[in-house]
């Protein structure tokens, strides 16, 4: 990575933040990292669970990390959504895939 990868430890988070701005919308795929940690050549910082963002079980890794793609899983097609409310206000949706992919960080 060249800049810090910031992770949740909590999957629904993940998944809410792949939809935020229509992210999963505009890739057109949505996927959910599992990550294995080994080995870190990098800094870590784990946020406090307390206080506003408490829900979010962050964990920050410093630039440099490597991944390596374990294994990618078709887990189902679904529905995400994109909304252009500067423009029209409308409400886009389209029907994307969703994979769990096994990385490897180093």
């Amino acid at each position: 990575t060249d800049k810090p990868l910031s992770t949740s430890i909590c999957p629904q988070v993940a998944l809410r933040n792949a939809e935020y701005q229509g992210k999963a919308f505009d890739a057109g795929e949505v996927h959910l990292l599992v990550l294995t940690v080994k080995t870190p050549s990098t800094n870590i910082f784990c946020f406090n669970n307390r206080g506003a963002l408490s829900d979010e079980k962050e964990i920050l890794f410093s630039g440099g990390a490597k991944l390596t793609l374990k294994s990618k899983t078709f887990v189902k097609r679904g529905k995400v959504f994109s909304c252009d409310e500067r423009i029209t206000g409308k409400v886009n949706e389209k029907e994307v895939s969703f994979y769990m992919l096994e990385v490897e960080l180093s």
